[in-house]
């Protein structure tokens, strides 16, 4: 849940995650899940990557999507 009220408490997100599913998909909002810590991690280190790079090198990565330490 990357974009959650501010205020609950992390213990609590494993039951709520359910509700967000449901009301994501009420509302056509794309529900992205990662299942495991490094499945999770990659995904940041992907995001914080394509967020360095200028709009051009953006659209015309070719190694988007990979992870590369």
């Amino acid at each position: 849940m990357p974009h959650r009220r501010t205020g609950v408490c992390h213990i609590h997100y494993p039951r709520l995650s359910p509700l967000v599913r449901q009301t994501c998909s009420e509302f056509g909002v794309r529900y992205v899940e990662h299942r495991t810590f490094l499945s999770g991690l990659a995904a940041h280190y992907r995001w914080l990557r394509r967020m360095g790079r200028s709009d051009n090198q953006r659209q015309s990565s070719p190694d988007e999507g990979h992870l590369a330490f």
